[in-house]
Formats: structure tokens, sequence, C-alpha cells
């Protein structure tokens, strides 16, 4: 199972470290990570970790980062997975607005493409 989770951390040092080293830690595989100040609050990084959880409890990682003193917020989404057998005919995946998974769109060709190409 794919998740993606959106974390709240003090931007201090080590902070970011200690949270990708107890979702390792845990047993959980990090496929992306991607982080950045919150230019709205000074002091404060938004972290989104997409993560397979390889049937482990995502609520569990949840609350396990909760627990870290740097870790200020957390949200879970479940990403789903869509293979390309499923969707044979991908012309172009756009970004995501809410669950981290693109748009689809098909062309009336059968000619497979991605957004980079």
């Amino acid at each position: 199972m794919r998740i993606r989770l959106e974390l709240v951390l003090t931007d201090i040092g080590g902070a970011l470290i200690r949270a990708l080293g107890l979702i390792e830690r845990r047993g959980h595989r990090i496929e992306s990570c991607h982080a950045e100040c919150v230019e709205d609050i000074p002091g404060r990084q938004r972290v989104q970790v997409t993560v397979n959880t390889h049937e482990r409890s995502p609520e569990v990682l949840a609350r396990q980062l909760l627990r870290l003193y740097d870790v200020l917020a957390v949200d879970l989404f479940a990403l789903s997975e869509i293979s390309i057998e499923q969707v044979p005919r991908v012309v172009a995946v756009s970004p995501s607005r809410s669950l981290g998974i693109g748009d689809v769109k098909t062309a009336n060709s059968g000619e497979v493409r991605t957004a980079n190409g």
C-alpha cells in the first residue's frame, strides 16, 4: 500500500533526518520526499513523503511520527495505484491537487505518452 504523509516540522537541524529515520526504522520504504519552508509561518518546514507501507499500519506510523518533538502535524493520504495495463492510452498526467495522483486523460489513438514526452 502506498501512502503520502504530509508533515509540518520545526525548521531546525536534524528534524527532517529524525522523521525520515523513524519511517525507515519502522520498516517502511521511502519512495520520494519533498521538503520546503512554510512561507506564512517562519520556523516551520512542510515535508511530503511517499511511502510504501508493505502492509503495515499507516495510522500507527502517523502516531509514532507525532511523538517526535519536532513534528507538529501529520496528514495521511492513501494513493491509488494505476498500472499501464489498466489505462493503456495515457496522453498526459497532470500534477495532483489533493491526493498525489495525476489526472489521466485518454486519446482516441493507441499512443502512450506521459507528461515528460
